[in-house]
């Protein structure tokens, strides 16, 4: 779990000076190609657009695009909103438990502050 906390710690920092650069009030694909620059800056692991599939047992009924996933462990969901919904925190459990991974961060850069989520999946 400490490489967890630290991953998303890095990311976090990351996002942080994305939101200080930009401030609030763009396209959430302005904020996630930049986020996308900065994380090539880093020695992270990671994939822009990642397809998710989904499944019911064994068949294939779906997919989601994610922002980022991180070093195979970590889901970056990226929102531009006056505030994070519960909507979209289902939306990224939802990402989480179709890609089997542990962790996800909401990351909403429409706030005057950077809007934080993580999301467990337990």
């Amino acid at each position: 779990m400490d490489d967890l906390n630290k991953l998303t710690e890095q990311v976090i920092g990351i996002a942080i000076g994305v939101h200080k650069q930009l401030g609030p009030g763009l396209a959430e694909k302005i904020y996630q190609r930049v986020l996308y620059l900065e994380l090539k800056k880093t020695s992270l692991e990671f994939e822009r657009e990642c397809k998710i599939v989904v499944r019911w047992g064994r068949v294939i009924v779906g997919y989601h695009i994610v922002d980022f996933k991180i070093n195979d462990v970590l889901i970056v969901e990226i929102k531009a909103t006056g505030e994070i919904q519960e909507l979209h925190k289902y939306q990224l459990l939802s990402y989480l438990k179709a890609a089997n991974k542990p962790l996800g961060l909401l990351l909403n850069f429409g706030s005057p502050t950077l809007g934080i989520k993580r999301i467990i999946n337990a």
